[in-house]
């Protein structure tokens, strides 16, 4: 298990375009999340299987058998760096003395858009099926459907990174009791030059509250049903 930050990864050598692919991750919204979940571990490689182009399409395993012992007994495990809210049973404290005890996910991706593979160019795939994070042991799950949306770019280290855009639609959650998602985020990189893959997920879950002057706007026109965008973590 490596535990990292998508961007600094890859700050050394393609800052800007993460920067970039961060930018277009992030949206904000005040809100009070009243559940909140982040992990991490390894994943299969996948550098040498991604060709952006038409009918391209590659495959991750989160957290994969090999994560865990003993092997073969279809269980990985995951790093919990926060568990805090009210999870129902309760969530181990976070962080937990050890790994936690997570079903391997098999992430399938299909090429969507830009061919391009200079380091630091965009190109955006889409989950293929939903995947659901799965712990046995706390009762949680973390399901992201089909059609999500992740954009990526190559490095000049050959490496490559994904990260999920903010125009998807929310997770869905189990086992926190504040199901509605205000705020979620999945990155994968695999760098040869650091010898395998990683991933990295967190959502938050809560109760959305309006921007002040969108309340006060409100509150002059007398309207009801404000849209609000969700929350993207960094």
């Amino acid at each position: 298990m490596r535990k990292f930050l998508f961007s600094q990864k890859f700050a050394p050598l393609g800052v800007a375009a993460l920067s970039a692919i961060a930018a277009t991750s992030i949206a904000t919204a005040p809100a009070q999340a009243v559940g909140t979940l982040g992990f991490s571990n390894g994943a299969s490689d996948f550098f040498q299987d991604v060709n952006p182009g038409a009918g391209d399409m590659f495959t991750v395993i989160f957290s994969p058998d090999e994560s865990k012992d003993p092997f073969g007994d279809n269980l990985g495990s995951t790093a919990v760096s926060t568990a805090n809210g009210h999870f129902s049973p309760p969530f181990a404290p976070a962080p937990p003395n050890g790994l936690v005890e997570l079903v391997p996910v098999t992430a399938n991706f299909s090429w969507v858009s830009g061919t391009s593979t200079n380091p630091g160019d965009i190109f955006t795939y889409e989950l293929v099926d939903a995947i659901t994070f799965n712990f046995p042991n706390e009762d949680v799950t973390v399901t992201w459907e089909a059609g999500t949306i992740f954009e990526g770019t190559f490095n000049n280290n050959n490496g490559v990174g994904f990260v999920e855009v903010s125009e998807n639609n929310p997770p869905t959650v189990t086992g926190i009791l504040s199901t509605t998602v205000i705020s979620d985020e999945i990155s994968f990189q695999d760098i040869l030059a650091t010898g395998g893959a990683e991933y990295e997920v967190s959502v938050a879950t809560g109760e959305k509250i309006p921007e002040p002057t969108a309340v006060l706007g409100l509150l002059a026109v007398g309207g009801l049903g404000l849209g609000m965008k969700r929350k993207k973590l960094q």
